[in-house]
């Protein structure tokens, strides 16, 4: 109306609105609001672009970018907010905020700025065909509900805890194939109890007197100091290479401690049994001296 050029055409059939100088087919300066779709082969916009949905097949650059429906680029740079139903971005998203109500696609990952620091970023690793997450330069593998673990660390990196192929747990160290739970280190339980059911046994017999004395003889009682690991000051035990071999595991790096009170409690008993017989004989013996004495 007041005779100022709302619509410029150049030389080269650019269209610009806004601008006298377009430096593409269509150029606009200002905001930009479309009902229908928009299909280009790029598209820039100084101002706020708004459509019903966007397909473009080259790059996206606006101050912000409100889609109801879908949005398609190769890429997107949006300085301010962007906000769509879908996003499918074949190659990089850059937008201060983004807010996606349905799916968002993009090609390789997410990175988030944080100030000064670190970039946080959400990757697919195509070597591993795993998600990663973290800090820029020090991403790890994500887990999921169903993930499986062979080993647990602690807070410095160090393997505290480690699972074999079938189950075995090593604290400390990588588990024995022998033992479901072994353990580098000092063990403490309120209680401890050995499965020793019958149903679990066959072949049971009493064990004898000789045998029992036998292993007894057998059995070299030494204090020591372990090398690591050690509660107290002085112990006091075996040498595990040293005891007869129904004593020790099969590496003979081990001790049985309930073979070894079997074969304590069979002497006790033995010894109890002798005690018992000699008072006997004792008594006898009293008498047969008052009887004498007495006589």
């Amino acid at each position: 109306a007041d005779g100022t050029a709302a619509m410029n055409v150049n030389a080269a059939g650019n269209v610009g609105i806004g601008t006298a100088a377009p430096s593409a087919k269509l150029d606009v300066q200002g905001d930009a609001k479309i009902s229908g779709s928009i299909n280009a082969a790029s598209a820039s916009v100084t101002g706020s672009l708004s459509a019903a949905s966007a397909d473009i097949i080259g790059a996206l650059n606006a101050a912000s970018a409100t889609v109801s429906g879908n949005i398609s680029a190769a890429s997107a740079t949006v300085n301010g907010g962007l906000s769509a139903l879908n996003a499918d971005i074949t190659d990089t998203l850059n937008a201060v905020n983004a807010v996606i109500s349905g799916n968002l696609t993009v090609g390789s990952g997410i990175e988030v700025l944080r100030g000064l620091d670190s970039k946080a970023q959400l990757i697919w690793d195509e070597t591993t065909d795993k998600w990663q997450a973290g800090i820029l330069g020090s991403l790890k593998e994500l887990s999921y509900s169903d993930h499986k673990h062979e080993n647990l660390y602690t807070a410095d990196g160090v393997i505290a805890m480690n699972v074999d192929a079938v189950g075995n747990i090593g604290i400390g160290k990588i588990p024995d194939p022998s033992y479901k739970l072994d353990v580098d280190g000092a063990l403490q339980v309120v209680t401890l109890a050995q499965t020793s059911s019958q149903s679990y046994k066959e072949n049971i017999e009493q064990l004898k007197d000789k045998t029992a004395l036998d292993l007894l003889a057998k059995l070299k009682p030494v204090s020591f100091d372990f090398k690591a690991h050690n509660t107290k000051k002085h112990n006091i035990g075996f040498i595990a290479e040293e005891v007869p071999d129904v004593f020790a595991t099969s590496d003979h790096k081990a001790v049985s401690l309930m073979d070894i009170i079997g074969v304590l409690t069979a002497v006790v008993k033995m010894q109890q049994k002798e005690t018992t017989s000699m008072k006997k004989q004792m008594k006898a013996l009293e008498k047969q001296i008052a009887s004498l004495v007495g006589a």
